[in-house]
Parts: C-alpha cells; structure tokens; sequence
C-alpha cells in the first residue's frame, strides 16, 4: 500500500513482464488513510513465476520497484509453487 499515483499497475505489470511473470488475478483499491484522508493504493494479485525465477530474486527485485515508488509490498509463497501472491 502506499500513495495513489497514476502508473503504479503499469509499472507494476510491466517489472513482473521483464522477468516472465505473469498476472493470473489482480484486485486494486483506493483507499483514504491518515488524518488528512490521503489517497492510497491498495493491490493484491496472483502471479504466475516461471520455476528458472526465485522467489527470493522476485521478492527483492519487486521490493526495490516498491521502495522507489514508496510502497509497502509482501509477497506470499503459500500457493503452488508455478504461483505467488503478492500485496502492496
């Protein structure tokens, strides 16, 4: 989650293409946090991740993504092993 912006699904999307990743499900939401009512972006989204891509590559190079763009991500590894859930 972090501040809304357009391009956050795009760039998104097209760090997780570069590197074979592909989006089998994604949820967005704005939501309003804070005192002030700031706009944040929410998403959650099921992946598919080729076996020649870690999981410990995929998360920090997401996390960097995420960091550059002042997001908080997790990603979860308790689906099928072609399978990764990812939350920001």
């Amino acid at each position: 989650m972090g501040p809304d912006r357009p391009g956050i699904v795009r760039d998104l999307s097209q760090h997780l293409a570069e590197r074979g990743v592909s989006i089998e499900e994604i949820d967005t939401e704005i939501v309003r946090s804070g005192v002030g009512g700031q706009r944040m972006f929410k998403v959650k989204a099921v992946l598919a991740v080729p076996e020649q891509v870690s999981s410990d590559a995929l998360r920090g190079s997401v996390e960097a993504l995420a960091s550059g763009m002042s997001l908080d991500v997790a990603l979860g590894d308790d689906a099928p092993a072609d399978r990764a859930t990812a939350a920001a």
